[in-house]
């Protein structure tokens, strides 16, 4: 299966309501989508987040990447040779999400068919006073099932101890969770004395503290913290996830839309070898994009953590023709190609 040609379609798409992430307040997102077409009529498609402080592009610099860099190296190859684009695109250096887009795509033109049924999903709340995200936790729960939340944090050790309180009291104890520092502390002594009170508090895992690093100090942290450190931050390639999983980590989260499916598979394969867990992570996508990554976590072992991608319920309308929906905090893995679920048509009228 070779390569005909692509299309790119820059999307801004409404927030429903303002959010504020660690490092950045937005109304909107930027996504870039990619549209794949063979020589034998079939079409592939995904979602790139274009967000400087998440990709590190823009969504000219993104566009830029895939038509200049990425894109011209698949032309000529057959496709549907075991890990022929990774193979393609050994040689080039950085644009990670460029090189995760093109993989996707090239997964969707070859695989119509994934798994049927459903899949647990995790919400997410972003940063809010403690009261604010407490009352997020409930309302989500009741209104949709999650079996899982992942709550922000970092701003101080008082303040996260007052968020996973408050929330663990509004969501009874059937729900598991986890809080997300973002790397935002100092390491310390202080810092590893957080992370241990934090899991007698009931986490399930306690998530990027400081900026981890696949050395001494990791180990150490992890062994004052009777959960597991999640290292999410720090996972851009199999090698990171192999050095922490050398160092003992017992969780990593894997962020497909940053590293594509075939690093997010290999990098489960070792954690899956290792004894340990992965936590399939956001990326800001719509439910375009998160169809591909529904489909990609239900492949993963029973028992690991529920999957992050709910962020669709953030945006204002869907990118799908058959939009998805939430029973019990499980979404229906969605059917064919992304390609055919694209609503094309909204997806070039939100042209910014």
């Amino acid at each position: 299966m070779r390569l005909l040609g692509w299309s790119l379609y820059p999307v801004r798409l409404p927030y429903r309501a303002p959010v504020e992430w660690s490092d950045v307040a937005e109304v909107s997102a930027d996504l870039l989508i990619l549209r794949l077409r063979a020589e034998d009529g079939r079409e592939g498609a995904s979602e790139g987040t274009a967000k400087p402080t998440w990709s590190g592009a823009t969504l000219a610099s993104l566009a830029a990447a895939l038509e200049g860099v990425v894109l011209p190296r698949l032309l000529d190859r057959d496709l549907s040779s075991p890990g022929a684009v990774l193979q393609a695109l050994a040689r080039v250096p950085e644009n990670a999400t460029a090189k995760a887009m093109a993989d996707a795509a090239v997964r969707d033109l070859l695989e119509e068919d994934g798994p049927s049924g459903e899949l647990a999903l995790s919400w997410t709340i972003t940063l809010k006073d403690p009261a604010a995200m407490a009352r997020e936790a409930e309302a989500m729960v009741a209104a949709h099932g999650f079996p899982a939340l992942k709550l922000k944090g970092g701003r101080s050790f008082e303040r996260d101890m007052e968020t996973v309180r408050a929330v663990r009291a509004a969501v009874g104890p059937g729900v598991a969770l986890t809080l997300d520092m973002n790397g935002l502390y100092a390491d310390s002594p202080a810092l590893r004395a957080h992370v241990a009170s934090l899991a007698a508090a009931g986490l399930t895992h306690v998530e990027d503290p400081t900026t981890l690093r696949s050395d001494e100090s990791f180990r150490s942290i992890q062994s004052a913290c009777s959960a597991p450190i999640m290292v999410d931050a720090a996972i851009w390639s199999e090698a990171d996830g192999a050095a922490f999983l050398d160092r003992g980590a017992r969780a990593l989260g894997i962020k497909p839309g940053r590293v594509g499916p075939s690093v997010t598979e290999a990098i489960a394969a070792r954690a899956f070898a290792a004894g340990a867990e992965v936590a399939i992570g956001l990326f800001g996508e719509s439910d375009f994009g998160a169809g591909a990554t529904w489909r990609l976590a239900a492949r993963m072992p029973p028992g690991w953590p529920s999957a992050e991608t709910s962020t669709f319920l953030l945006f204002d309308r869907p990118l799908t023709t058959e939009p998805p929906a939430l029973r019990g905090g499980r979404v229906a893995l969605p059917a064919g190609r992304a390609a055919a679920r694209a609503d094309w048509a909204t997806i070039a009228r939100l042209h910014p």
